[in-house]
């Protein structure tokens, strides 16, 4: 559904940050875990097949800290601890809801 996943770096002292559109780093257990914690008051857990189509028909921005002992080079999953997620409901034309913040 959407575009080739995009990403940016950030570094803050001794430790970079990524924020990601690739829906292969999402961490479901980070999500489920996220939606099941009274900070997210607005949001319940949803079942394994719900998590996935909200996958696969919005756009998550996944937000991970780098393990600093990892590779600068190369952004992989094992290397990447999720902290933090939003997600986009969008048209991806000229439309879209920013929840789960």
């Amino acid at each position: 559904m959407m575009q080739q996943p995009k990403e940016w770096h950030r570094q803050a002292g001794d430790q970079t940050f990524t924020i990601s559109t690739s829906p292969d780093l999402l961490s479901r257990s980070f999500i489920h875990a996220a939606f099941a914690s009274p900070v997210t008051f607005w949001a319940k857990p949803v079942s394994p097949a719900v998590l996935d189509t909200m996958i696969s028909t919005s756009l998550f921005f996944g937000l991970y800290l780098q393990d600093p002992a990892a590779s600068h080079t190369t952004i992989t999953g094992p290397h990447l601890q999720q902290i933090g997620m939003a997600r986009l409901v969008t048209d991806c034309a000229t439309t879209a809801f920013l929840t789960d913040v």
